[in-house]
């Protein structure tokens, strides 16, 4: 693929190749789950050819390392490759997130992947890579566009989208991926406010409050702290012996170790890095992304003082509890 995408090979290619970074590691058996770190492979694979691509390649990485679950790290590559013309692909389905059944606004989670420093400091966003802020021509870069791609919630219900509020999704996504700057707040209202045109305010500003805390509480009930991948295979049924190579998890300890040198944590930028170092600079949503920790281990105060297994299941209740007040 170098041969074709970063040599001459590839030069008679006509229009633009998208090419997306996403894929699924190798054996290992040292490893969890006897492979190797699904977020170390991308970077190991594609980091080290920043700036040898065409002009006419634009790499599309997800926004995570992972495979859209409710609360990732974003990806690596995109604070890593200047040099690179990239764009980010969001997931407008709720694949691993409720699918058709359950509330799960997403505008909230996207945004904090956009807005999200790549530089740890120089106040570079993803937005600003994505839509050419770096990483194109004028920056150095190999490229002459980014971009935002969005796997589609569209199918063929009567509705289109399944659960009557998936549509915000696919609004949120298309005004987001227009304009990046927009608040979460201001398109969910907006998608509120013409689905329900004329309708009585009163009634209006709850229906937009629910969305706005339905992916935290989604988060809450199924995989709260950055343990991510707790479904199985058919990707709702919540069978987490079934992710072990994800979360690494034991009958004493939870949590895969990311931010040691020679880990994901060490391929971002340097400032960046450091954040993922320790379990005290990792802000604990993303906590047991980065760390194996056991389950007593003692959160913040912000999380009460409760170890990481009495939070697991507190944050299973507060967030049932959440999803309770909804239908009521």
């Amino acid at each position: 693929p170098d041969d074709d995408m970063g040599g001459s090979g590839g030069s008679g290619v006509p229009g633009v190749v998208f090419w997306r970074s996403f894929s699924h590691p190798d054996k290992d058996p040292t490893m969890p789950g006897g492979k190797a770190d699904q977020a170390l492979a991308q970077v190991t694979r594609f980091a080290a050819s920043d700036g040898s691509f065409l002009p006419n390649v634009v790499l599309q990485n997800k926004n995570g390392p992972f495979d859209f679950q409710v609360r990732e790290p974003v990806h690596a590559l995109f604070g890593t490759m200047p040099r690179t013309t990239q764009m980010v692909e969001l997931q407008v389905t709720q694949e691993y997130l409720g699918q058709g059944k359950h509330v799960c606004h997403l505008p909230s989670q996207w945004k904090s992947y956009l807005d999200f420093d790549v530089t740890g400091g120089d106040h570079v966003t993803m937005a600003d890579i994505v839509t050419q802020g770096r990483g194109g021509a004028s920056s150095g870069g190999n490229g002459f566009f980014g971009g935002v791609a969005g796997v589609s919630n569209i199918g063929d219900d009567p509705n289109w989208t399944g659960h009557e509020f998936a549509a915000a999704n696919t609004y949120g996504f298309g005004r987001l991926a227009w304009n990046p700057t927009l608040s979460a707040e201001r398109v969910t209202r907006e998608w509120v406010e013409a689905t329900w045109a004329g309708a009585d305010p009163h009634a209006l500003k709850p229906l937009t409050a629910l969305l706005l805390q339905s992916w935290e509480a989604f988060e809450n009930y199924t995989a709260p702290l950055g343990v991510g991948f707790i479904s199985g295979k058919d990707h709702y049924t919540p069978e987490p012996e079934h992710r072990f190579q994800y979360t690494n998890a034991t009958k004493t300890r939870l949590g895969y170790d990311r931010g040691v040198e020679g880990g994901y944590g060490g391929t971002y930028n340097p400032a960046v890095a450091k954040i993922w170092e320790s379990v005290e600079t990792t802000p604990e949503e993303l906590l047991l992304c980065f760390h194996n920790v056991p389950y007593s281990f003692e959160l913040s105060p912000e999380r009460g003082g409760m170890s990481v297994l009495e939070y697991i299941y507190a944050s299973h209740r507060a967030g049932a509890v959440t999803a309770k007040g909804f239908v009521e």
